[in-house]
């Protein structure tokens, strides 16, 4: 009995040390929101005065995570985190009037749990608009070593990927989006913006990920949209669908595209090609640098909210 005890000691303090916990503190903010495609528009939220794709939850499984989170906004906030199912710690999910409070100006509330599986997350804003004016970003739970999968080992790199919808003005009607945005920026036509009265200048430059030729890359999609679905394909390359909303699958034959809902998160595995000769017949673009686009468009035309086509504007960049 007493061994029995010791070894049970000894197994409950090797799982606490291998535990730990992860802090993050984060002012609640607005932005300038030229900073996401160029364009001064109505409303923009961040953490700490920056997108909140700056700010990403990344920890490993057994970690406990600890946001400190201040409002410094004017109106009142809350966090969710999308995805985990906060066993045992329900009124930390963060879902204003049901779980908690709303968290007041000048107030800071600590959220601490611990996520119950691996995988792809995110978090964002759960009160009036935020999360639409970009209130948004990734939570990532990598696995520990011994609870990795098979095809992993062949990764040679991940990049987080979040794609969103902008919009410039708060809708009074149904919404339609202004931009596309991948991991808080994009582009918009400048000439049909000054033509509407809204300030635009050249944005900041769109986000790149390097790839070595022959390597295997992870590329965890996020789509953190208020109402828009995506497709979204890699000039020249195919890839494999490894994991959906956190579920760990049977690698996926090799597809062109994936369509991806609001909330989505797919995991996708891709061996990076060496040359245009490698597309494997797929249509692509070789920019001058010799990348590749990743595009992100709408799988339906024109997204289901807009108005008849002949009164969408001309600055309308699905």
């Amino acid at each position: 009995m007493h061994l029995l005890t010791s070894l049970s000691l000894l197994l409950l303090g090797a799982n606490q040390a291998s535990s730990r916990v992860v802090r993050y503190d984060w002012n609640i903010t607005t932005l300038n929101t030229t900073i996401f495609d160029g364009v001064r528009g109505a409303l923009g939220y961040g953490i700490n005065n920056e997108p909140c794709d700056q700010h990403p939850i990344e920890v490993t499984f057994g970690d406990e995570v600890e946001v400190h989170v201040t409002n410094q906004l004017t109106e009142q906030t809350c966090i969710h985190w999308h995805g985990l199912r906060q066993f045992g710690t329900q009124e930390m999910d963060g879902v204003s009037g049901i779980t908690q409070c709303q968290i007041q100006p000048n107030v800071t509330a600590i959220y601490r749990f611990k996520p119950d599986k691996c995988g792809t997350f995110w978090f964002h804003g759960h009160e009036e608009v935020q999360y639409a004016y970009g209130l948004r970003g990734p939570l990532i739970v990598h696995c520990p070593a011994d609870q990795k999968q098979s095809w992993e080992k062949d990764v040679y790199k991940e990049y987080t990927v979040l794609l969103a919808d902008w919009y410039h003005d708060l809708p009074v009607g149904a919404p339609i989006w202004d931009t596309v945005l991948i991991n808080n920026v994009g582009r918009y036509n400048c000439t049909v913006a000054e033509a509407a009265g809204l300030e635009c200048g050249p944005g900041r430059p769109l986000p790149r990920f390097q790839f070595v030729p022959g390597k295997k890359y992870l590329l965890r999609l996020i789509n953190t949209s208020a109402m828009a679905a995506f497709k979204v394909s890699i000039d020249g390359h195919t890839f494999q669908v490894v994991a959906s909303d956190a579920d760990y699958l049977k690698p996926s034959t090799l597809v062109n595209s994936v369509t991806i809902n609001v909330a989505q998160r797919y995991d996708i595995l891709v061996q990076a090609k060496s040359s245009p000769s490698q597309g494997q017949g797929i249509s692509q673009k070789k920019t001058a640098l010799g990348s590749y686009w990743l595009r992100v468009s709408s799988p339906f035309g024109l997204p289901w909210t807009a108005r008849p086509a002949d009164q969408v504007p001309d600055g309308f960049n699905p």
